[in-house]
């Protein structure tokens, strides 16, 4: 349920960040920004998982901005994919 994590502080390390964000729009602005910086660094490949079509469709919109090609592949899951499995 969304809005118990809302209440839930996840144990922090140097590979998780909490950005609090007031509507799914803003949340989208913030990944695609967050992807953008590794976007100049050939040796970093960015990946977003989600279960959220709906989010991955505005991130892709907010990067197309950035000239940013998105490499969907919304047709399995990442343990289907050579990378992920």
């Amino acid at each position: 349920d969304a809005a118990q994590w809302a209440h839930t502080v996840p144990e922090i390390n140097e590979h998780v960040r909490i950005i609090r964000c007031q509507h799914a729009e803003e949340e989208a602005r913030v990944i695609a920004l967050l992807m953008r910086e590794h976007a100049d660094d050939p040796a970093i490949r960015t990946a977003l998982i989600t279960p959220d079509e709906v989010l991955m469709q505005r991130v892709a919109a907010h990067l197309k901005r950035y000239d940013i090609t998105v490499d969907r592949t919304a047709s399995g899951t990442l343990a289907q994919t050579q990378a992920g499995s």
